[in-house]
């Protein structure tokens, strides 16, 4: 992963679950289907539904990635 690799934000679907997460721009394609970790693990099967919003650097998805969790946090019960 080159350190100017840019991302989008993507809704992807796996089964009956879906998010949405930042993936590199190269691979956030519509109807593509993308292999994602969490917490170290790796799956794959995930389809991309939609990419949504303009290509960011890997600082700004951070960021905004944590926003997120970060409001979660706060608002959900």
């Amino acid at each position: 992963m080159s350190k100017d690799e840019t991302y989008r934000q993507c809704l992807v679907r796996r089964g009956a679950v879906q998010q949405t997460t930042w993936i590199p721009s190269e691979f956030a394609v519509t109807g593509g289907v993308v292999k994602l970790q969490d917490e170290g693990v790796w799956t794959d099967g995930w389809l991309v539904v939609e990419a949504y919003g303009p290509e960011v650097d890997r600082e700004t998805a951070l960021a905004q990635s944590r926003f997120w969790k970060i409001q979660r946090e706060a608002s959900d019960i």
